[in-house]
């Protein structure tokens, strides 16, 4: 895929995409009901927002799946942002943080997304890292492991910094 065989692209593409329309489910069934956006969109607004893959360098699954949730978040903080503009008094759509992957909040309670995106540039400003690791776990749904292989990091500085990212995010979007 790297040498520019399309046909290498095409098949890493077929072996990930379960995977992607997976996570892109997980992610807008916790949007609200009517949501224009549909996981297939997303996988192909992404897809394209990556160069329909045509310069895509990368070395394995975990890589991919780290770019894609950069795009995934991009995706979904324009479509709110467009949804916004387009209602009086600027409605905003709320989601549900997954607990298995936060960790952080009641499984019934909601975020806003353009929250989490905001409240992740200033944690990014901060520190840069602890926001990577956020969006890695919660956009892209890597683990623990996968995020720890993909950043160079050991297993337990990921986690320590995990936690430190969890209580970042709760502190700023609970307004405490």
């Amino acid at each position: 895929m790297r040498a520019g065989d399309s046909a290498a692209s095409a098949e890493f593409l077929a072996h990930v995409l379960g995977e992607l329309k997976e996570l892109a489910r997980s992610k807008l069934a916790r949007e609200r009901a009517g949501h224009t956006l549909q996981p297939t969109a997303l996988i192909n607004e992404a897809w394209l927002r990556l160069g329909a893959g045509t310069s895509l360098d990368v070395h394995d699954r975990a890589e991919f799946l780290g770019i894609a949730a950069h795009a995934m978040r991009e995706v979904l903080v324009d479509h709110a942002r467009s949804k916004r503009a387009g209602k009086r008094g600027g409605g905003r759509k709320r989601v549900t943080l997954d607990v298995s992957s936060m960790e952080m909040a009641p499984a019934d309670s909601s975020l806003d997304v353009l929250d989490l995106h905001e409240a992740l540039e200033k944690l990014s400003d901060e520190d840069a890292e602890l926001a990577r690791i956020v969006e890695l776990r919660y956009f892209g749904g890597l683990t623990l492991e996968e995020t720890s292989q993909l950043l160079g990091k050991s297993l337990s500085q990921v986690h320590r910094a995990w936690l430190v990212a969890r209580g970042w995010l709760h502190r700023r979007l609970a307004g405490i």
